[in-house]
């Protein structure tokens, strides 16, 4: 898989798609800006990220996770705690995909990329070949992801609204506990494409919130995500995966940092979570892939 072209994105702005690059090539063309049909122009960073949140973005009140929650998810997946999570979708992808030789992937709320890298490794492994996106409005989440995976391209941006891409370019879309706007979905799948989800599960971390405190989480997350695509999509495979994970306390300080429940609690808690020996919680989440009509 290679970093997808800005030719498959769409300015924040206008909406407009963006331009080739004329009489560049190579290092220069790759790092040359981004400016689309009506002349919005945006940089591409050393890492070869974009950032392509529209100006005044910042004052929706709309915010990605911070740079502690996204080291402490790195350290958690380096560590293999959410590997199954990451291989359940990965086998989901594989199913879901093209038949073609060649595919364009996006991880939408891509967090700092640890699934997408599961899931490029997956699809290289059957040879398949493409493109590969991530987008997360996190700033600190696109650089963290671009500076660990150099096969997929990595933009700052808010798929909450409007993702930044044109309509129909995607084949296989992945949305991993993060949240969706179904509308965009179909917009930017092409027919006969598919997105995978993952979903938390009543259960799910349970042990921590009952021990740390935290939010809980609404037992009807997969009933109204059917409710909000059903116009467009129809479920076609769906899944559990369950798995224990007995965690020192550093992990169990790195899993409550790495989630919702950070904005929720203290450094006292935090601290006190890291100083436990040994900590047992399951990780509970549903599978489920929809295809475009």
């Amino acid at each position: 898989m290679h970093a997808a072209p800005r030719t498959v994105f769409s300015c924040p702005v206008c909406h407009a798609a963006f331009l080739d690059v004329d009489g560049a090539a190579g290092a220069a063309a790759d790092k040359a800006p981004w400016r689309c049909l009506n002349k919005h122009s945006f940089d591409v960073a050393r890492d070869g990220s974009v950032h392509l949140l529209p100006a005044g973005h910042g004052h929706a009140g709309i915010v990605g996770d911070t740079a502690v929650m996204l080291n402490a998810r790195r350290r958690f997946f380096d560590a293999g705690h959410y590997r199954p999570l990451s291989d359940a979708i990965a086998a989901a992808v594989v199913v879901a995909r093209p038949t073609t030789p060649s595919c364009t992937l996006v991880d939408l709320g891509c967090g700092e990329g640890s699934h997408l890298s599961v899931v490029l490794d997956a699809l290289q492994a059957r040879h398949v070949d493409g493109i590969a996106i991530g987008i997360d409005l996190a700033k600190e989440a696109v650089k963290l992801a671009a500076k660990n995976e150099r096969r997929a391209r990595f933009i700052t941006g808010d798929t909450r609204t409007r993702i930044a891409l044109n309509d129909g370019v995607v084949d296989v879309a992945i949305v991993a506990f993060a949240p969706r706007k179904a509308s965009e979905l179909a917009r930017v799948l092409r027919p006969g494409g598919s997105v995978t989800f993952a979903l938390p599960l009543p259960g799910h971390l349970a042990e921590l919130v009952q021990t740390w405190g935290g939010i809980g989480l609404a037992d009807d997350k997969r009933d109204r995500l059917v409710n909000d695509l059903n116009a467009d999509f129809a479920v076609t495979n769906e899944g559990l995966v369950e798995h224990t994970m007995v965690l020192d306390g550093n992990a169990t300080a790195d899993l409550l940092l790495m989630t919702p429940h950070a904005r929720h609690l203290g450094d006292e808690t935090i601290a006190r979570a890291r100083a436990t020996s040994s900590f047992t919680t399951a990780m509970r989440a549903l599978i489920l892939t929809m295809t475009r009509r």
